[in-house]
Order: C-alpha cells, then sequence, then structure tokens
C-alpha cells in the first residue's frame, strides 16, 4: 500500500514539473514574439513545441527573423532546456527571394486562394521579398514590411545579383494618375499602368519613351507622363502643398477595402499612397499608422492641425479602437476614403460638416518633418529601391 500511494505522488510530482515546464516555455516563446514580432501583420513568428523527455522539448514552426530564433533558441537553453531545433527561417531554399511587380494593380491576399480576403496591394515595379512559395501563390513582404499572399503570374521573380541590376538601372516612375503602356510596332495597349509605377527606361526621343516592364515587356509611353525615380527618390523632403494637390485628385475615387492605388483605395491605402507618390513609405494600416510621426494635440480640435496631418479617429468618442484615418486639408477639411475618396469639415458651421468625424478624433500624427522610422521610411533610405 506504501509502494503504490508512493508512485502516485512521484506520478503527481512529475505532472506538476511537467506543467511548469511547459508553462515556463510557453511564456518564454510568447515574450520573444512581443519584442521581436508583435504584429503579425508585418512579421512572421509561429513557433509551437513538442516534449520528447523530461527535459527535451522539439521546437517547431517558422520566422522571418535570424535574431529572433538565436534569441529563442538561447533564452531557452539558458533556462535549462534541452532544444531540437526545427524552427525555418524565411525565406527558405528559395533560390530567387526577391520579386517586382509586374502588372498595373497586384491584388495581395490573406492567404493563397482566389476567394481569400484583399488585404493591401502592390502597383507595377514595387519589390518584394519572397518568403516562401505554395503552388501557384507567394507570400512576400512589401516595402512597408505588410506580409500577404500574391499570385506568381503578377511577379518576376530575381536573385540578388538581379535585383542589384534593377537598382542601378535608368528608372522612372509615373506621374500622371494613370497612363497605358503601348506595343511600339502595332499601336495597341499591353499594359495599363498607375501612378507610382516603376519601369526601367530604355530609349527616349522628344514624345516617347521606350521601356521595360518587370516581366520583360517592352512598350511606348508619353515622355511627359513620366519622371525620373530619381528626382522622388533623393529629395529631401517634399513639399506639403504637392502633397496636398497630389490628395486632392484621387477625389471621387471608389473605396475598396484592401485597395491601395488610383483605381480604388481603402481610408490608410489612399493617405499612404498619396505619400509614396512623393517618397515616403508609410505603415500600412491605419492602427498601424498611427503609431509614427509627431504627436498633435486635439483637445482644441482642428485649429492646430496642419496640411498633410493624418487625423485619425474611432468608431466612438474617446474609443480607443482606430477604424478610419483620413489627411488634414486646412481650413477644418480632411480628405478621406470613405465610400469614394471626399471632403468632409470639422468645423459645425460649414456645409460638408460631418458630426460623426467631428467628435470621433482618436489623434493626429504629423508625417513631414517627423522622426524617420520603421513606419516612416524615405525612398533615398530604403535598401530595396
Amino acid at each position: 500500500m506504501r509502494i503504490k500511494f508512493s508512485s502516485v505522488l512521484l506520478l503527481i510530482i512529475l505532472l506538476v514539473t511537467s506543467c511548469k515546464q511547459e508553462k515556463q516555455l510557453s511564456e518564454i516563446i510568447e515574450r520573444i514574439r512581443i519584442k521581436y514580432a508583435p504584429e503579425k501583420r508585418e512579421s512572421v513568428y509561429n513557433i509551437a513545441y513538442k516534449k520528447i523527455n523530461s527535459r527535451t522539448y522539439q521546437i517547431t514552426g517558422e520566422v522571418d527573423s535570424n535574431i529572433a530564433k538565436s534569441n529563442l533558441l538561447d533564452t531557452l537553453l539558458a533556462s535549462g532546456y534541452l532544444i531540437i531545433d526545427s524552427i525555418e527561417v524565411l525565406p527558405f531554399k528559395i533560390s530567387k527571394p526577391w520579386g517586382l511587380i509586374t502588372i498595373s494593380v497586384a491584388n495581395l491576399k490573406a492567404s493563397p486562394s482566389h476567394t481569400s480576403e484583399l488585404v493591401s496591394q502592390a502597383i507595377m515595379g514595387t519589390p518584394v521579398k519572397i518568403l516562401k512559395e505554395k503552388n501557384n501563390w507567394a507570400f512576400i513582404k512589401t516595402p512597408d514590411n505588410y506580409l500577404a499572399w500574391c499570385e506568381k503570374i503578377a511577379l518576376s521573380f530575381r536573385d540578388d545579383e538581379e535585383m542589384q541590376n534593377w537598382k542601378e538601372s535608368e528608372r522612372i516612375i509615373l506621374k500622371n494618375l494613370i497612363s497605358f503602356i503601348k506595343d511600339p510596332k502595332t499601336g495597341q495597349n499591353i499594359s495599363d499602368i498607375v501612378a507610382g509605377s516603376i519601369v526601367v527606361k530604355e530609349e527616349e526621343n522628344s514624345a516617347d519613351i521606350l521601356i521595360e516592364v518587370p516581366d520583360g515587356r517592352k512598350g511606348i509611353i508619353t515622355s511627359a507622363d513620366y519622371v525620373t525615380f530619381s528626382s522622388i527618390k533623393d529629395q529631401a523632403q517634399p513639399d506639403i502643398n504637392d502633397i496636398k494637390i497630389t490628395a486632392l485628385k484621387f477625389t471621387g475615387i471608389p473605396y475598396l477595402w484592401g485597395g491601395t492605388s488610383i483605381k480604388a483605395a481603402d481610408c490608410s491605402g489612399f493617405v499612404k499612397t498619396v505619400y509614396q507618390l512623393h517618397g515616403i513609405i508609410l505603415a500600412r494600416d491605419a492602427s498601424l499608422q498611427v503609431s509614427y510621426g509627431t504627436q498633435i494635440p486635439v483637445t482644441n480640435g482642428w485649429k492646430e492641425f496642419e496640411t498633410g496631418d493624418l487625423v485619425f479617429f474611432s468608431s466612438k468618442p474617446k474609443g480607443d479602437k482606430i477604424t478610419h484615418v483620413g489627411m488634414y486639408l486646412g481650413r477644418s477639411e480632411i480628405i478621406h476614403s470613405s465610400g469614394l475618396v471626399r471632403i468632409n469639415s470639422l468645423d459645425s458651421t460649414s456645409n460638408n460638416y460631418t458630426k460623426y468625424y467631428s467628435r470621433n478624433i482618436h489623434s493626429v500624427r504629423r508625417i513631414i518633418g517627423a522622426e524617420k522610422n520603421r513606419g516612416i521610411v524615405y525612398l533615398k533610405d530604403h535598401e530595396w529601391y
């Protein structure tokens, strides 16, 4: 009877010890995630574990940071765990880990399926990092650190050398809202192209430019529609009035959840696209954008706002959740994408006043002159360009 009681007690001790070990292991995994991958829209950190014996665990999954993986394994070893490392660091076994968008606007999905949610878009000439592939889809990271699935047909895959050659090529960027690339022999359209698209310049005469899109197709575009990429990339700081003029050109374009182009845009995609046309890459979503830029007081309402400021809104007065963003135009007005890109006033005496937006201002961030960081990156500072 005493032997049986001792066996049960030992089993209980082992179970309690095992539970404590696994709880501590889970806490370590989560702590490293919070440090290196706090936002799943921007970082890959999918970690699991399997118990092998009393102190040995197999750690599985995938991350997109060698630093995160090393820190996790070092912390576990320092905590007394014996580890079998089965973590893959993305990109994993990919010969061409870079890509360029080859169509005017590529739809980016939450999962590798046409029926999946549209989460964002990328326009022609956008450089992306290929993290993994599945059938006809590639899992990519865009220059704003956003993660999504893209159809392979919309990508031109590049190795490191090919990517470097592209960065050193003579590139131009479309300044018009939308245009067409025509076949030099037949005059037929070979592709549409939207504002901000980047292509390689081949030849130029007084009226036309022969260009090459990322998948190798060549065509003619009108010289007046383009500026040199370097003129956008190398500018020290854009003029805020130029940004305002660009924003106003978007007036009337339709709203599209996940949209980030002149064809259609959601609220954050609209302000992001406007700023990128002037050489500044913002974070993708409003709930991400709100963390960057110089914070402007909102206690006195719009009177302290300046043209170009991003105005963030919550779903209810004094709410915490960011649900919308617009750009301040001056004189109490914001331009934003809601149903379509339109202008509303924060002044109750104005004809285009909307009470909903006036009472639900959450915060305001100033981009021009703000500290450059992960959420505000100038093209000239981005190594992918």
